[in-house]
């Protein structure tokens, strides 16, 4: 409740500093009017989200949200055309102009969110700081004593500087991550997951034809246990503290036409904690990328050169790819037809904290090994006059080297004090996603049938099939949002997983919104599994307020 407190104290303070700038403005509501977008989803975690990869792109349509600026982009210092005071004040107004956005809200059963965002995006050097906490307990009726509840706090910052030729990025990341064991331990109740991350990336463009980029990444993960009593557990199982550090350096020759790259990349990951079966992973990766573009095509082929000691029975890896972009014209739509096919062998080192955060409930009890797949991929997007395409992308991976995916076994063989355990397996994927989409004035429509062929990994489902729905009038003053999805395939749980939120424009920087996830589940009392012993959020109903200033 204080974590509640707080986070309601800040919103109400937000809400009258707004109130406060829009009151004391010069200018009239006509010249002020700032259209609010609709950027947030909430993150319920309880239903099995049909996710980005079930949706086509709908850009290719009309402009999404997410890549729309919030603002219009004002003219960066010394690119403004004339000289004229108007000019000057306007770029010096976009230097100095700070926006803050964000939502909060609260819903059922016992949920909270609270995310916000203040940034300048304009200007030599921009920045961005994002806090974010959402919590939710009691998945659809269970008690708060029993377990059933998970957290999500973080925070990250980014800052910009930038000359002529040069560009630094420093950012930095903390998150936090906690999930309760739902009474299926009897030695830990829950499992917490923190990760401390640091970046910087400097780019320097030589000429307008060669650049030289250098980027470092360095992170700290952390899982440990609440543990009950005096258990006899594993020191894996216990806990784990893990540091990885990632350089990389890049040179790029740009002619035009014809791109050249070569980069070099080294990866380490080491266990500080001394509690895995495999203390350390040193990877380097060698490579040479090629393109070639004109007006109606854009090739391109890389090839690496991998060498490590977690690569498997290899002394060296030669991982490569060759693929090629087409769009052209059609006589059915004035928008351009798009056909992208891409093959060859793909290898990386997946990050601990990456494949633990990825499926819940599990644990890594060595670093990680490479995985490596033979994959061909392609993607064609078919317009139909102005309103009306079809998408499709279909993937083939099968494993290569006999260097397996890692994914946890969610069988009672592989679960030890909460926790599953990972393996490394060979095996064949083949995946498809259709949709059609379609869009008739403040009406858009996406239809998908998303399908796993052969092996269906972890949480996933083999099929999916379902619809999205949006209307939108044309001053965003009402915006209604829905998902209906129904899960199809062996041992799976048809019944339809369906989102929805209804906003509302109360002012200029104001927005009102009613949520749900899942909300057939939470209407039924009854829980979604998530896998194995353990299940998910169920339904969550919640109510939103987003604001923009």
């Amino acid at each position: 409740m204080k974590k509640c407190s707080v986070f309601l104290m800040l919103f109400t303070m937000i809400l009258v500093f707004a109130a406060t700038s829009q009151s004391s403005s010069a200018l009239s509501e006509a010249e002020e009017e700032i259209a609010l977008p609709d950027v947030s989803t909430v993150i319920s975690g309880g239903a099995p989200k049909v996710g980005k990869s079930a949706i086509p792109d709908f850009s290719e349509i009309f402009p999404s949200a997410e890549t729309a600026e919030v603002v219009p982009r004002l003219p960066e210092p010394g690119k403004a055309e004339g000289t004229s005071s108007e000019a000057v004040i306007l770029n010096q107004r976009a230097e100095k102009k700070l926006y803050v956005e964000g939502k909060a809200g609260l819903g059922l059963p016992a949920f909270f969110i609270g995310d916000f965002s203040i940034y300048r995006q304009t200007g030599k050097n921009p920045f961005r700081i994002n806090f974010g906490h959402e919590s939710a307990n009691r998945y659809v009726w269970h008690s708060f004593s029993s377990g059933y509840f998970d957290r999500n706090t973080y925070l990250e910052a980014e800052k910009m500087f930038s000359t002529d030729k040069t560009k630094w990025v420093l950012s930095g990341k903390y998150n936090s991550v906690a999930d309760g064991l739902q009474s299926k331990c009897d030695n830990m109740s829950d499992i917490t997951k923190h990760e401390l991350e640091a970046t910087v990336d400097f780019l320097v463009n030589f000429t307008k034809n060669i650049s030289l980029t250098v980027f470092t990444d360095g992170a700290w993960y952390n899982r440990y246990g609440n543990i009950v009593g005096s258990p006899d557990l594993q020191d894996f199982e216990e806990s784990l503290s893990v540091f990885s550090l990632n350089p990389r350096i890049g040179f790029s020759l740009d002619l035009g036409q014809v791109h050249l790259s070569f980069d070099a990349d080294y990866q380490l990951e080491y266990d500080i904690g001394n509690s895995l079966y495999t203390r350390d992973a040193n990877r380097f990766d060698f490579g040479l990328d090629f393109g070639f573009k004109n007006d109606f095509m854009d090739v391109f082929a890389d090839v690496d050169g991998v060498l490590g000691n977690r690569i498997g029975d290899n002394a060296v890896l030669v991982p490569f790819d060759v693929g090629a972009d087409f769009h052209f014209k059609t006589s059915l739509s004035s928008r351009d037809m798009k056909v992208s096919v891409i093959g060859g062998m793909d290898s990386s080192l997946q990050k601990i904290s990456s494949l633990e955060k990825e499926y819940k409930f599990s644990a890594m009890n060595e670093i990680s090994t490479e995985t490596s797949d033979w994959f061909g991929k392609t993607h064609v997007y078919f317009p139909i006059k102005d309103i009306v395409s079809i998408s499709f992308d279909g993937e083939f991976r099968k494993t290569a080297f006999g260097n397996g995916t890692l994914f946890p076994l969610y069988e009672e063989t592989y679960f030890s004090n909460g926790q599953y355990i990972f393996i490394s397996n060979d095996i064949t994927q083949f995946n498809t996603d259709l949709s059609v989409q379609a869009k008739w004035g403040i009406i858009s429509l996406v239809a998908f049938w998303n399908a796993k062929w052969v092996d269906v990994l972890p949480t996933k489902n083999p099929h999916e099939i379902g619809f999205s729905f949006n209307v939108q009038d044309k001053k965003s003053r009402v915006i209604y949002d829905m998902t209906f999805a129904v899960p199809l395939g062996k041992g799976v749980d048809a019944i339809p997983v369906w989102d929805f939120e209804l906003s509302f424009k109360a002012s200029n920087a104001v927005r009102l919104a009613i949520s749900g996830a899942d909300i057939l589940k939470l209407m039924m009392a009854k829980s979604r599994v998530y896998a194995g012993e353990y299940v998910k959020r169920s339904g969550t109903v919640a109510a939103l307020v987003k604001f923009f200033l």
